[in-house]
C-alpha cells in the first residue's frame, strides 16, 4: 500500500523483525500461490508476518486498498490494475529474476537479488491438457498448432503487458516431465506452510 511507511523490500523486512506478527498479509485463501510464498518468505527471511486468509483474491485486494491488511503477494495480471493507477506499490516479484517483460516491474527486484540463499522462485503458470488416453497424433496435433500461437509475436505482444510470459515446451513430453518437478516443489511447499485441506 502506498501509504505504509516502508518503501522498499528491506525497509518492510526490517519493520517486520522490529514488531513479529504486527504487519498482516492477505491471501486468496490457505494453500493458493499467495500463501505459500508468504510462508517461502517468512522462513527465507526469518520475519513473523500474520496470514490472512481471504475466499478469493477478490476481496483480500478490497481489504488491502481499505487498509486492512498490510500486504499481499499475488499473480502480476491480477495486481497490475492496482499498480498501473497507483493504489499498490511492488516492493519485490516472488520469481527469481526480475519480471522484465512488464514494464511497471522492469524496476522491482526479484528474490535472488534480495534474499540470495533463499533459492525462492515462486511463478504460477498455466497449462493446456487434454484427457488421458488421448491419442499420440491428436496431441502432437494440438502441439504443433499451440506452439505456433504462443511463439507468435502478436501472442506475445498480447501477453507480456498483462503479465504473462509465453513458453512453449518442446514436446508434449517434455511438458508432462516439468508437470511432474513442479508437483513435489510445490507438495513440499505445502507440507512446509502446514496447510491442510480442513
Amino acid at each position: 500500500m502506498p501509504d505504509r511507511p516502508w518503501k522498499t523490500f528491506a525497509e518492510l523486512i526490517a519493520a517486520a523483525k522490529k514488531d513479529p506478527g504486527k504487519i498482516t498479509m492477505g491471501s486468496s485463501g490457505t494453500g493458493t500461490v499467495s500463501h505459500l510464498t508468504l510462508e517461502s518468505l517468512k522462513r527465507a527471511a526469518g520475519v513473523d508476518i500474520t496470514h490472512v486468509p481471504y475466499r478469493g483474491g477478490g476481496p483480500a485486494f478490497q481489504d488491502l486498498l481499505a487498509g486492512n491488511i498490510d500486504m499481499m503477494f499475488d499473480v502480476i495480471p491480477a495486481a497490475m490494475p492496482n499498480v498501473r493507477e497507483g493504489r499498490f506499490r511492488p516492493l519485490a516479484v516472488g520469481s527469481a529474476e526480475r519480471v522484465t517483460y512488464v514494464p511497471e516491474l522492469r524496476d522491482v527486484p526479484g528474490m535472488r537479488e534480495l534474499l540470495p540463499r533463499s533459492n525462492m522462485d515462486i511463478q504460477s503458470w498455466y497449462g493446456i491438457n487434454v484427457p488421458t488416453g488421448t491419442p499420440d497424433d491428436r496431441i502432437a496435433i494440438l502441439h504443433r498448432a499451440i506452439t505456433e500461437v504462443v511463439r507468435s509475436d502478436a501472442f506475445r505482444q498480447r501477453m507480456e503487458p498483462i503479465g504473462f510470459a509465453p513458453i512453449a515446451d518442446e514436446t508434449p513430453a517434455a511438458y508432462g516431465a516439468y508437470m511432474r518437478e513442479q508437483e513435489k516443489v510445490w507438495q513440499g511447499m505445502v507440507e512446509a506452510s502446514g496447510a491442510t485441506m480442513e
